[in-house]
């Protein structure tokens, strides 16, 4: 049997967004994207950016900022592209991004993508065992519905609906 190296610890985002296509089962790229975006801002899948500018030579890598690793905040309103490229700001070009395999990996299951029979959204693999997400799919909702510009609930609403949702598509 040959040597298979392992894969990268970075997945490229072209290949992130593609992973949670295939996942959720979604037909547009959109719904990847604004999933990733999330993910990227909530600091559950790290991200940075694969032209890597290094600080110039002889000055401390501490003591001059990179713009390779920019902070979730940039990411709310950046553009992404089905590339796998970010645009931050008008004035910048396409730039292309990478993001942790093992983050996107624990969020979005390879098992999943392989298993015919998964529910989309409704399983975190975490190991040799898996469990409900609720928790993670109320703040996605969330922070969908505010980046939309709505208002969430304050009392708790939220979290029933979503409960109650879950409930209705687990198998009894």
């Amino acid at each position: 049997m040959p040597y298979v190296p392992p894969p990268s610890v970075l997945m490229p985002g072209n290949e992130a967004i593609d992973h949670i296509r295939a996942v959720e089962k979604y037909s547009a790229p959109e719904h990847a994207i604004e999933q990733l975006r999330l993910a990227i801002v909530h600091r559950g899948v790290g991200a940075i950016l694969d032209d890597m500018k290094k600080p110039p030579f002889g000055s401390s890598p501490i003591s001059v900022p990179s713009d390779s690793i920019p902070p979730p905040e940039m990411w709310k309103t950046a553009q992404i592209n089905v590339d796998g490229t970010v645009i931050f700001s008008a004035a910048d070009s396409p730039r292309p991004f990478k993001v942790i395999r093992e983050n996107m990996l624990r969020i979005w299951s390879q098992e999943e993508v392989n298993n015919p029979n998964a529910k989309s959204g409704e399983t975190l693999n975490t190991g040799a065992r898996q469990r409900s997400a609720p928790v993670l799919t109320g703040v996605m909702i969330a922070d969908q519905i505010k980046l939309k510009g709505g208002s969430v609930p304050s009392d708790g609403g939220l979290a029933r609906a979503v409960q109650r949702a879950i409930k209705s598509k687990q198998i009894t």
